[in-house]
């Protein structure tokens, strides 16, 4: 039975607190994340950082907004060398062993590495150019995701898979988890190397 007949014409997926423990430790990297799909298609998303005031927005085809001190910035994700940029990677329930290796073997050319335990938030920093890659094994869900994606892709960005493949967010399955790799696609074979190793 095809499931999607079943999804209603209107879907808002929301994550009011994303960076749970970050929020409730009295860390400020947390934030809301808004998603809407029309007819099972990602359409708009929004990402709000309270602390901060930023607000990350965007609409499919419209490009990616970064609302910041009342200005609004066109979001461009950049093939920047990965030397000025911040690996993210995230720790859900266990930090697994081919995520250290992975981030291991890449660190080499980037600035750093960092958890901070946010995804959405890790994966906007892409779009920004502070990050030059995320990447997670398994965990994010749905509600992690969705707003992020949209806001990345539009900027040309790209969330893949540790296959290299665009991800495709399941919003008739909302316990599905997703292993992530969020870069400028011209940084996805550099990447792969590695990942598809698993």
């Amino acid at each position: 039975e095809d499931l999607n007949t079943h999804i209603a014409k209107h879907v808002f997926v929301i994550d009011p607190i994303d960076g749970t423990s970050n929020f409730a430790s009295g860390l400020d990297y947390f934030c809301s994340s808004i998603a809407y799909f029309k007819d099972g298609k990602l359409t708009a998303g929004v990402i709000y950082r309270p602390i901060l005031d930023d607000m990350y927005f965007a609409e499919f085809g419209k490009g990616s907004y970064l609302l910041r001190n009342g200005k609004e910035i066109k979001l461009q994700t950049l093939n920047l060398e990965s030397k000025n940029q911040l690996i993210i990677s995230n720790l859900w329930k266990s930090f697994h062993e081919k995520t250290i290796d992975i981030v291991d073997k890449l660190l080499p050319n980037y600035r750093g590495a960092r958890i901070l335990g946010a995804i959405a938030i890790d994966i906007v920093l892409v779009a920004e150019n502070i990050a030059g890659l995320t990447i997670g094994d398994t965990g994010p869900w749905i509600w992690d995701l969705s707003a992020a994606k949209l806001i990345l892709e539009e900027a040309d960005g790209g969330l893949y898979d540790w296959k290299g493949n665009s991800i495709e967010l399941d919003i008739s399955n909302g316990m599905k988890q997703y292993p992530v790799l969020a870069c400028h696609p011209n940084k996805l074979s550099s990447v792969m190397k590695y990942t598809q190793r698993y």
